[in-house]
């Protein structure tokens, strides 16, 4: 399959109803499709707050994919930039768009002299492993991912 002539961009406003609708894509794919919690109002707000940063990949200007991140600090490794979502309409699948989606994310992360770059997969999603493989990606196997949620935060107990 050929790759289409993609170009690959930082979101704009405009941009952010077809990347909430890709953020809504990838909970279907993902089997999570109750887990998107957050208003379109919030994530509109939240990138105007500069929250997060969003890579967009356009072709004949629709929005087609999307790569969403965030900077965060490693007390071990300093400075990192956290991928949260990197995600590439069905149709556009297989034609190296998240890998150009990827290698725009490292580019930034070079830029801007990130220590490490940090991201989630899922273990039966095979064809993003297989990418992330290319790249000599670090697997962990002895960390566990944990986290609470809004209503556990709500109702926390002190320990």
């Amino acid at each position: 399959m050929n790759t289409p002539n993609i170009n690959i961009r930082s979101a704009q406003q405009s941009d952010l109803s077809e990347v909430y609708a890709l953020i809504k894509a990838l909970a279907i794919f993902e089997k999570e499709f109750n887990e998107p919690e957050n208003s379109f109002d919030q994530f509109t707000k939240d990138f105007n707050n500069n929250l997060y940063g969003c890579l967009v990949a356009l072709y004949s200007e629709e929005v087609i994919g999307m790569a969403l991140y965030f900077w965060g600090y490693s007390t071990w490794k300093g400075k990192m930039l956290y991928l949260d979502d990197l995600v590439v309409k069905e149709s556009y699948r297989q034609q190296k768009i998240g890998s150009q989606l990827f290698n725009a994310i490292m580019d930034i992360a070079k830029n801007e002299s990130a220590n490490v770059v940090r991201w989630q997969v899922l273990d039966w999603n095979q064809p993003a492993i297989s990418m992330y493989e290319k790249v000599n990606a670090s697997f962990g196997k002895d960390w566990w991912n944990c986290q609470l949620e809004k209503n556990k935060i709500l109702n926390y107990k002190s320990i």
